[in-house]
């Protein structure tokens, strides 16, 4: 069963080789059990994807929180 996705921001392609984005900062925040810490910071890991289309506001990417863990990621942040 594949997990909810949670979708955190938008963006748009600029150029050739650069994406604009935009995070929603609060819904980051409120999902504090994907945040890793290392050295006394905390990370989090974020998806942007392509749409498969624009929306009628000209994004065509999309940004979401990998929720995906590993054994690896108690120990690593990367």
């Amino acid at each position: 069963m594949e997990k909810e996705r949670i979708y955190c921001g938008t963006g748009r392609q600029k150029f050739e080789n650069m994406i604009e984005i935009s995070v929603n900062l609060t819904k980051v925040g409120q999902q504090k059990e994907h945040f890793m810490e290392h050295n006394g910071e905390k990370f989090i890991r974020l998806k942007v994807s392509k749409r498969k289309e624009a929306d009628k506001y000209g994004h065509t990417h999309y940004v979401e929180i990998d929720t995906y863990k590993t054994k690896q990621d108690k120990e690593l942040p990367f």
